[in-house]
């Protein structure tokens, strides 16, 4: 049996009405029909809707049922094609990236800037390519696909809120895609393919700042099932939040990872940073706040 291409329908901006809405735009499950009309005559994926929504409404329980569908259609699957909005599109990739560890076919995520059938949308372009590396049997894991772009989930930020470049990768690039040709400079997942379920579905992002109240933070570390603290620079964390998160570092995992975006995080530096890790804090080994949530959401045990 011909394997098949499927495209996961979950929302965002690509699917949403190119008119003009008092309301703001909002997505539109018709569009998506639409859309594959327009496509061409070589692509015709077989269409499953999971969601409806805006990105901004994105849910750990959704990314579940996402992940749970591509695992039953992965045997059947030449390559599969998710749509959603840009907001959170890098928390789905990362979280995909964990969850579906080693799958053997391509799981392409894209959406777009502006709506599909508006003039000057990157939504075409980003759509096809998508599908494009979806087809492609050099090709295998969870990537990003954007602005022509194959950014790998542990690495891929929203740098722009508008513009059409959208997405940068923090550290490397699987490859790019120009003028339907697929240029790639990866090397495939090897190893057994492994479902990883989310252990943990509440986990508490704090950004330190000069300004941040202790007391304040205490709640929502109490409520969530593990911590990231977006530390200084290499990961530097003041002794006032570090003696908060310490006695918490014993029942759950607390890591940190850099406010900046390249680099990553080096506690091992300065000694704010060394005494945090003697406390119990743990240094992340993600580059972004997005796959250290991710990664931290499909970690069994408590460090």
């Amino acid at each position: 049996m011909e394997k098949k291409l499927y495209w996961l329908l979950t929302g965002g901006t690509i699917v949403c009405d190119d008119k003009d809405s008092t309301a703001g735009l909002s997505p539109s499950e018709k569009i998506a029909y639409r859309i594959a009309l327009s496509l061409p005559y070589n692509i015709s994926p077989e269409i499953i809707p999971i969601s409806n929504i805006d990105s901004t409404e994105m849910t750990p329980l959704l990314y579940e049922k996402i992940a749970l569908t591509i695992d039953s259609l992965k045997a059947n699957a030449k390559g599969i094609v998710i749509t959603t909005g840009t907001d959170t599109m890098a928390y789905m990739g990362a979280t995909l990236y964990f969850m579906l560890e080693n799958i053997s076919i391509p799981v392409v995520i894209t959406g777009s800037q502006l709506p599909y059938f508006k003039e000057n949308s990157d939504g075409p372009c980003n759509l096809a390519d998508a599908f494009l590396l979806a087809g492609c049997e050099e090709f295998s894991g969870v990537a990003v696909v954007f602005d022509k772009k194959i950014i790998p989930p542990r690495y891929c930020y929203k740098a722009y809120s508008k513009s059409k470049a959208g997405f940068i990768s923090v550290k490397d690039y699987y490859g790019r895609i120009e003028k339907g040709e697929i240029s790639l400079s990866y090397t495939p997942p090897k190893g057994e393919y492994k479902y990883h379920p989310l252990v943990r579905k509440a986990i508490a992002l704090i950004k330190l700042t000069p300004y941040i109240n202790e007391d304040s933070i205490i709640p929502l570390i109490k409520n969530s099932e593990g911590v990231i603290i977006e530390g200084y620079g290499v990961g530097g964390i003041p002794k006032r939040i570090a003696e908060i998160l310490s006695p918490i570092a014993d029942n759950k995992p607390v890591w940190v990872v850099s406010q900046c975006i390249y680099d990553g995080v080096d506690m091992d530096i300065y000694a704010v940073g060394k005494a945090a890790e003697e406390w119990g804090i743990k240094s992340s080994e993600e580059f972004t706040s997005e796959s250290a949530i991710a990664k931290m959401a499909t970690m069994p045990g408590n460090k």
